[in-house]
């Protein structure tokens, strides 16, 4: 991927390129210098050029735009920009934003027309005859365990592979372990945060359910019985559902 670096003249080069890859002016014109995007990266990389920073977004299917710090050839690629993350998007000394959609997509090569999945990423093959590119894993998505919130991450964490995330939990639940999320090679996370209901919310919605029964009837006798059981302090929380269903296990066993 590193193909203007072995050039001392890559903006000489980008000059020829330009028909083949279509006008880069647009790309260029609206670069955000001075800016960054923060907490929503995929992957960075080091010692790469600008424009090889843009490619690795192009053939990278959930990269929505870049970072860049010129002094240190640094490469961030994210998987928001500024208009879905306007509070992360920050001024930043040294640094340039960029966003996909102000690049032509030939700048990918050959993956240009790949079927890559959202989680994989697009890699020239070079001696292959049949297949110009291969998609390989790139990320392990979005955390989306129930409770979770990913707005105190830390500048460095990413989602992609090899890379880890730390996390809290959201308003009204309690946290348990030490909310470090790793991106495994597999494209799975491996969590090390349970974030519960605490008691004093789930009671509170359980109240908040109990004006709604009427007691003469016998299934929303049944449902107040399952409200009493949640109230008490042992209990964990439970679906109503999953809780007719476990009656009914119970129940057919002693039938058996």
């Amino acid at each position: 991927m590193l193909l203007f670096q072995i050039f001392r003249c890559p903006w000489l080069l980008i000059t020829v390129l330009v028909p083949c890859y279509g006008s880069l002016k647009p790309g260029f014109s609206q670069l955000q210098r001075g800016h960054r995007l923060d907490r929503k990266l995929i992957q960075s990389f080091t010692e790469v050029s600008f424009l090889d920073c843009v490619t690795e977004c192009m053939v990278t299917p959930r990269c929505e735009s870049v970072n860049y710090f010129k002094g240190a050839n640094y490469c961030e690629i994210n998987y928001e920009n500024k208009t879905t993350a306007e509070t992360n998007y920050m001024d930043s000394a040294g640094w340039v934003y960029s966003e996909r959609g102000h690049w032509p997509k030939e700048l990918a090569g050959a993956c240009s027309n790949s079927t890559c999945e959202i989680n994989q990423t697009c890699k020239h093959k070079r001696y292959s005859e049949e297949n110009f590119f291969e998609c390989v894993l790139s990320d392990c998505g979005i955390p989306d365990q129930k409770g979770i919130n990913l707005n105190k991450t830390r500048r460095e964490d990413a989602i992609g592979l090899r890379r880890r995330i730390h996390a809290s939990c959201a308003d009204r639940y309690s946290k348990s372990g030490s909310g470090r999320l790793n991106c495994q090679s597999n494209g799975e996370w491996k969590y090390n945060i349970v974030c519960e209901v605490l008691k004093r919310e789930m009671q509170n919605i359980i109240r908040g359910l109990l004006p709604e029964l009427d007691y003469s009837v016998p299934f929303q006798s049944e449902k107040f019985c399952f409200i009493v059981l949640m109230l008490a302090e042992d209990m964990t929380f439970m679906g109503y559902e999953a809780y007719r269903a476990k009656k009914f296990s119970e129940t057919h066993l002693l039938q058996l």
